[in-house]
């Protein structure tokens, strides 16, 4: 069975911040539910994670598990989109048949 994970780069306790983890728990739950995990940052606390990993704008998501990771920037709101551009397996295919 494929996990996933994710870590996902915000500013601050924000509605964009919120959103875009709300967004990315969403997908997670319908495509591969309990077989992923999410690490949230606030750049504005760990600066020196958001520097190590460049992240130059936020909401940031990244793919770190399957290989090879993926970036996504912004609050995930067209799930289809967003979906594509991590990699993620579609909902008629089952996640070890994915990435």
């Amino acid at each position: 069975m494929i996990r996933y994970s994710f870590q996902l780069y915000v500013a601050g306790d924000t509605a964009r911040s919120k959103s875009a983890e709300a967004n990315l728990r969403f997908l997670c739950d319908s495509l591969f539910p309990g077989t992923y995990e999410v690490e949230v940052i606030d750049t504005s606390q760990r600066p020196d994670l958001a520097e190590q990993a460049w992240i130059l704008a936020t909401p940031t998501v990244i793919r770190l598990a399957p290989s090879p990771q993926r970036r996504v920037i912004g609050d995930l709101s067209d799930h289809g989109r967003a979906a594509i551009a991590l990699g993620l397996p579609s909902q008629d295919e089952s996640p070890s048949e994915g990435v």
